[in-house]
């Protein structure tokens, strides 16, 4: 099973959200914590692509993360979507905490919200 944290209404990824609502210097701020910024880099690729959590990146987020993230952005407008696990030939790149998936992939899984 795959996750992905999104907000209420708009599909955008919090991480994406929080970036573009934050000013400069406190994403810097918020970057700098480990407890936001614990993910692995994947290298830079070209394409429209979406990530995703493992089961265990998704628990580590929910555990570091979220709190955090919930100081800024209402928490009753994040909602978190499950994803069938994807084939590791339509992955850009994974870890054991995330994988990257091609947006033309993404359309053949099943998806559900939950709260």
């Amino acid at each position: 099973m795959l996750y992905r944290a999104e907000y209420l209404d708009n599909g955008h990824g919090i991480y994406e959200l929080l970036k573009g609502m934050l000013s400069t210097d406190k994403w810097k701020e918020l970057l700098n914590n480990e407890n936001i910024n614990w993910l692995p880099k994947p290298l830079m690729y070209k394409g429209t692509y979406k990530s995703f959590f493992t089961e265990k990146g998704y628990n580590l987020f929910r555990e570091k993360s979220l709190p955090i993230i919930e100081k800024y952005l209402n928490k009753d407008r994040i909602v978190i979507l499950n994803f069938d696990d994807c084939k590791a030939d339509e992955c850009v790149y994974m870890d054991e905490y995330q994988c990257v998936i091609d947006l033309k992939a993404i359309n053949k899984y099943k998806t559900f919200r939950t709260f």
